[in-house]
């Protein structure tokens, strides 16, 4: 019997890559009942369910499949379809043919990626569509049609997996940008079953990891930080798969460690967004007061909240959804359940923000969520408890709890986003579950970390605490990309005076110590503090995120290409005595980079290099500076073209400190429109303006003159779906 391989996947909802579960329609005959081994949150920024997967199973070569009752997806629905076939060869395409839609909306499918096991050739292939920003699907069928006949190419199995994804980066056709990276790998029944992307450096980053064999047997085992959320056993086809997810590990590898005979696996990195956009609502209900709202499932409900009192909601449905637009409602009674979700959310053409208020607590079960957006606030007076099988809150504008926070399910998360501020009154407890501050700050009076769990910091995230005495797990400090800060505040703190055990293997992870005002056990810097970097004497955490200057000053440092094809770097120093040598750091996509050369101090204070890249598109280098005390900083990153680039690329901002002007350094692939909007630290946008480019590397200049001081977020959108977003400061 021909054996194959039948891949798992997950319904999720994307906002800034945090998860939560979206419906899906029941579907016709021959579809197999979904095995739920596991259903799972995400160890960061949300939930990853295995939960409504579509799957169908086929002996023929050619089939349809089509939903039965009705399905509506919001905008932006990024479509999967994993495809396995009994057998085949590299040369016969019809073995591996995409799908065609061919009704609701007319989903068009781009292959994401296809393989061969090792040495059978038997076959995996994963197909993407998009909806489209305003879907009509009431349903939707989809055909795998055969056009050669022959019986060798069979579909065995088929799943279709449904991602709403608002606020993830879904420029480009069908969701590339979505999708931004692919790894896979093939192998025989040995441990370490990887397939690698490039590193995550994203915070927010969903991560899915598609394991199959072509043995009935189960894939065993994951790599730490990783879940496993569904395995899959399909007949006929003799096939076991494996599903596993996690967000913000920053390896960028999907692993098992078990297989039972010939296995591929396939990894799919999922951008987020970084400033998440208005929810889309088609009608807004104004509130009265002592209204009640009863969500039914998969239904979203907008309101305006003006000065309404003594709210009450019942969102107990799967996928149901409220949606706070405006005004300052309060609610005295909410309860939260079975995937639903309350998103509070401002309003562009609003005057005020959107500020929220429960005087009674809130409770989040059952992976339900609650959503800050926008710059919105939340007050909750009482305790804020991530109970049941587990809540996930995100947090893109404030949140001020006066009583305690309890996470104490490993299906919970709790993501304080880039803009983001959270206060809590009372002790922040943490026994299960997951942190994530990405740029953003928390405040709290007492942390307890009392089981196995971590709080991830990243962006120069800031995380301030009178009290900190309870630390049971090693290393509870993870750090992603720039790091962060723990600053202790006094006038009665105290660090580690209890059951405390090592902080962090990171020195990225730096901790604030003031000079009066905080007990610190006598040990902390020098065993308790694990890997972190101690400032004593440290008046906030502001203060060392910045870093202290070097002594060497960098005057010039640019480039350009040589007819050659070679790469002529040049820079100078204004104080070469200082000076103990430079390396120089090599890109092709400007994230991860190599170093390519090094220079020792010279009696001229005037450097060049040149250098020979094999890479067709945009180049990327970068100096590391290194003084006689073995300080170091990197210089700008300067950008050439060897060749041509078929894509727009947002490449840099600077200077990042100013009072009037800055410039904004991208390749335009064609002549188009750059539009960009500049939001205050307190997520009020204040700016927007467009621009006209030509194709090639350009400069735009962003005029910040008479806007407030202090941080700013650029936002850019290029007309062919690029999109980024940088931070300046204004002086």
């Amino acid at each position: 019997m021909a054996q194959t391989c039948y891949g798992s996947a997950r319904t999720i909802i994307l906002f800034n890559g945090i998860d939560t579960p979206t419906p899906l329609a029941k579907h016709l005959a021959f579809i197999m009942l979904l095995v739920i081994l596991f259903s799972v949150s995400m160890p960061a920024s949300g939930q990853i369910s295995a939960r409504n997967t579509l799957n169908f199973v086929s002996n023929t070569a050619a089939f349809s499949y089509s939903t039965t009752n009705t399905y509506a997806p919001k905008s932006g629905a990024l479509v999967l379809a994993v495809i396995t076939t009994a057998s085949g060869t590299s040369g016969n395409a019809n073995s591996y043919s995409e799908p065609t839609s061919v009704s609701g909306n007319g989903l068009n499918w781009d292959k994401v990626e296809t393989m061969l096991y090792n040495g059978n050739g038997h076959r995996v292939s994963v197909y993407r569509a998009l909806t489209g920003a305003t879907p009509t699907i009431t349903k939707f069928t989809v055909n795998y049609d055969n056009t050669s006949g022959l019986a060798s190419d069979m579909r065995q199995s088929c799943i279709i997996q449904i991602i709403t994804v608002l606020g993830a980066n879904l420029g480009g056709t069908n969701g590339s940008a979505a999708i931004s990276n692919i790894g896979k790998n093939t192998g025989t029944n040995t441990g370490n079953l990887s397939a690698s992307v490039t590193a995550i450096t994203n915070p927010g980053t969903a991560m899915l990891g598609i394991f199959c064999t072509n043995q009935n047997s189960t894939i065993t085992g994951t790599k730490a930080g990783w879940i496993v959320v569904s395995d899959e056993k399909v007949n006929p086809g003799d096939a076991s798969s494996n599903l596993v997810g996690t967000t913000n590990t920053y390896d960028g590898v999907a692993v098992a460690t078990a297989a039972a005979s010939n296995w591929a696996g396939i990894a799919l990195k999922v951008e987020p967004a970084d400033v998440y956009n208005n929810f889309p609502c088609s009608s807004i209900i104004t509130a009265t007061n002592n209204q009640n709202f009863s969500i039914p499932a998969q239904q979203t409900i907008c309101i305006a909240g003006g000065t309404a009192t003594g709210l009450t909601a019942s969102l107990t449905h799967d996928a149901a959804v409220l949606v706070v637009k405006s005004g300052t409602p309060s609610f005295s009674n909410v309860t939260i359940s079975k995937h639903a979700e309350m998103v509070i959310d401002k309003d562009p053409n609003a005057a005020a923000t959107t500020t929220v208020s429960f005087p009674n607590g809130l409770d989040l079960q059952d992976s339900s969520n609650l959503f800050i957006a926008n710059g919105a606030k939340v007050i909750v007076n009482g305790d804020l408890t991530l109970s049941g099988n587990g809540g996930n809150v995100r947090v893109f504008g404030e949140l001020e709890v006066t009583g305690n926070v309890t996470i104490a399910n490993f299906k919970s998360a709790f993501f304080v986003g880039l803009l983001a501020k959270l206060t809590i009154g009372g002790t922040m407890r943490l026994s299960s579950g997951k942190v994530l501050i990405n740029g953003g700050q928390l405040k709290v009076n007492t942390l307890e970390i009392n089981g196995s769990t971590s709080i991830e910091m990243s962006q120069n995230a800031k995380l301030e605490a009178t009290i900190f005495n309870k630390n049971s797990q090693l290393n509870s400090f993870v750090t992603g990309p720039g790091g962060g800060c723990l600053g202790m505040v006094g006038p009665n703190g105290e660090l580690a005076q209890n059951g405390f055990q090592p902080l962090t293997n990171s020195s990225a992870l730096k901790v604030c110590l003031p000079s009066s005002g905080v007990t610190i056990a006598s040990n902390f810097t020098t065993s308790l503090k694990g890997s972190a970097t101690v400032t004593t004497n440290c008046a906030s955490c502001d203060i060392i995120l910045g870093g202290g200057p070097l002594p060497i000053t960098l005057t010039r440092f640019d480039g350009n290409m040589l007819s050659t094809g070679e790469s002529h770097l040049a820079w100078s120093v204004a104080n070469n005595n200082d000076v103990s040598s430079f390396a120089i750091e090599y890109s092709t996509n400007g994230r991860q980079f190599e170093q390519v050369a090094s220079l020792q101090k010279a009696i001229s204070s005037n450097y060049q290099l040149q250098h020979t890249s094999t890479h067709n598109g945009l180049i990327y280098y970068r100096l590391l500076l290194i003084d006689k005390q073995g300080k170091s900083t990197y210089s700008r990153i300067i950008t050439l073209l060897h060749g041509s680039e078929k894509n727009t690329r947002i490449i840099g901002l600077s200077p990042t400190v100013t009072t009037n002007n800055a410039k904004l350094e991208l390749y335009a692939a064609t002549g188009q429109t750059i539009a960009y909007t500049i939001i205050d630290a307190a997520a009020h946008r204040v700016k927007t303006e467009k621009k006209t480019v030509q194709k090639g590397l350009q400069q735009l200049n962003i005029d910040v003159h008479g806007l407030p001081p202090g941080l700013l977020f650029i936002k850019i959108q290029t007309q062919d779906g690029e999109q980024g977003t940088m931070k300046i400061m204004k002086l």
